[in-house]
């Protein structure tokens, strides 16, 4: 998303691999993407005839020797000093995806950018519609969780807290797949039978189609940079309910454009404000509002070329 909606100051040059290329990526602004293996001598080659090392951290061993602007995308305040011992010695400069990973970082040469998203992949589709198909009824209230079932995302909390509401027509649709995915369906034949359906990961226009079912959706985790899901809900119009870690700190004013949740028996008193649709309105609109302002990926791309400028001193063409 970053490189499609990029000006043509920023030549998006290569793109290391972990896994094995494919391909020769080509982005709408035709520029060449090389896709490269993960070896020593193709850290080399990018070193020598780019500008600016942008990483998440599993390059730093090869590249520290280099003179290239080496940045670090900080992407979660989760186990983030487990990358920070390996860059603090030779990174230039981090980006931290939210406040909360710049305070965990506590480097002053970081700056915050919200990872945007790109609206224009998604799909609207009828919310009746939707319920319908997935086995709901029309009246039900249904809260979404869309996630890698890992013990971070503490999605049990999620599950007690719905089992704690004694509408039963409040249910929940759990989208994603894991290491936890067999605890987390035991745990809801448990503890919320009939009111859980679970759908496998879909790609983003399935995913589209899943939002448009959803009252609410709610982000349990224990740790996050700044979730994706929390600007899909806002442009989605679907009210957000987060744990306060991560962008929550940055993107949701309590009662204002979304909530925040501490204890399990939050949710019951939040699902019973948004069952009043003109407050639901509300909150849907300033969430949505927000989002135009911060959260289109055109708005990180556009504050990431001028943190690169700034780093390799105003220079006209920009090689990353």
């Amino acid at each position: 998303d970053l490189i499609n909606n990029s000006s043509k100051k920023l030549d998006f040059r290569y793109l290391i691999s972990l896994e094995k290329p494919k391909n020769t990526y080509q982005n709408p602004l035709d520029l060449p993407l090389k896709v490269l293996d993960f070896n020593e001598e193709n850290i080399k080659t990018i070193c020598s005839d780019c500008d600016v090392l942008l990483f998440w951290g599993r390059v730093l061993d090869h590249v520290k020797y280099f003179s290239i602007k080496k940045v670090m995308w900080a992407h979660s305040d989760f186990n983030v000093n487990f990358f920070l011992e390996k860059a603090e010695e030779y990174a230039d400069h981090f980006i931290a995806c939210s406040t909360n990973v710049k305070n965990a970082i506590k480097k002053k040469n970081c700056t915050v950018i919200f990872p945007g998203i790109d609206a224009s992949r998604y799909k609207n589709y009828s919310n009746f519609e939707v319920k319908k198909i997935l086995g709901f009824e029309e009246k039900d209230f249904v809260i979404g969780l869309f996630c890698r079932f890992e013990k971070f995302k503490n999605i049990p909390f999620l599950i007690k807290s719905i089992s704690s509401i004694k509408d039963l027509g409040v249910k929940v649709l759990l989208i994603g797949h894991g290491d936890e995915l067999s605890n987390v369906i035991k745990l809801c034949e448990e503890k919320i039978p009939k009111r859980f359906q679970y759908v496998y990961y879909s790609e983003t226009e399935s995913i589209s189609f899943y939002y448009n079912c959803l009252d609410a959706f709610c982000l349990p985790s224990n740790g996050e940079g700044y979730a994706r899901v929390q600007w899909e809900s806002a442009f989605f119009k679907v009210p957000f309910i987060g744990t306060n870690v991560g962008g929550v700190e940055d993107g949701i004013i309590n009662g204002h454009n979304g909530f925040v949740i501490r204890e399990e028996k939050d949710l019951e008193a939040i699902v019973q404000k948004l069952k009043n649709q003109e407050y639901k309105k509300i909150i849907i609109k300033n969430a949505y509002d927000f989002f135009v302002k911060e959260g289109q990926i055109e708005n990180t791309a556009l504050k990431v070329e001028k943190l690169f400028e700034k780093l390799i001193d105003n220079r006209k063409k920009l090689y990353v």
